[in-house]
Formats: C-alpha cells, structure tokens, sequence
C-alpha cells in the first residue's frame, strides 16, 4: 500500500526503488494489495485507488505460489511467523538471490533476517 497511498515510508520507498528495476513479489502480495486498495478506496471514496494499485501490481514480476514455496513456507521459523509473511519470505528465498527484501512488518524482518537474507526499510525510523 505504500505504492498506492501517502504513508510516511511511501516518498523513501518511491526513491529507493528508483534504480531497482527488478521487483517481485508472490501471488500472495498481489492479492493482498489489490484487497487492501479495495478497503482503502472504499473508505476513502476514491476510485483512483484502484488503478494506482493496478500500475502498481503491472511494474512487479508476480511469482505463482508453488508446491516448493509451500513446503519452504511450512518450514520456515520462528513458528509464531504469520502464514502469508511466510509464504513472502518463501518466495523471496526461492526466487532470489535478490539486492534486499523490502519489508516494515517485525515478525517477517526479523525472519527474513534469519534467514540470511539483507532487508530494507526505506524511510523507516527504528522504534515506530
């Protein structure tokens, strides 16, 4: 979402992601987005929403949840980890090596982190 509405790490990831021109994320996170563009526009009112969301979802490489990326998934720790991050993470991993994992989530950071990979928060300030 922030791609798609003003957040304060939306200017800082906006430019991070500048000069990488290689994004991808899992079915998981297009549906994820293309819901949560559906709440927002619904509250807000603003149909604009939905196509921000959709330029969004169009300038991302979008990875089909896999037999392997389930099984990666299920065995992914820590075990608190919710099932959707790890379905992320687990795409990550078996679709990398990748520059950095952009996450602002702690539970997956801190998994993403474990799992060896370098994660960017782009206008993210330690402690919100």
């Amino acid at each position: 979402m922030k791609l798609v509405a003003a957040e304060p790490e939306t200017g800082a990831l906006t430019q991070w992601l500048l000069t990488r021109p290689v994004r991808v994320t899992s079915v998981v996170g297009k549906i994820e987005l293309l819901r949560a563009v559906r709440r927002a526009a619904a509250i807000a009112k603003d149909d604009a929403l939905h196509a921000r969301g959709s330029a969004v979802i169009g300038s991302l490489g979008v990875t089909a949840l896999s037999d392997a990326i389930a099984d990666r998934a299920a065995k992914l720790d820590p075990g608190v980890l919710r099932t959707l991050d790890a379905i992320h993470l687990a795409t990550a991993i078996l679709a990398g090596p990748f520059e950095a994992f952009v996450a602002y989530d702690d539970r997956l950071v801190d998994a993403a982190r474990s799992a060896g990979m370098t994660v960017v928060q782009p206008g993210h300030e330690p402690g919100q």
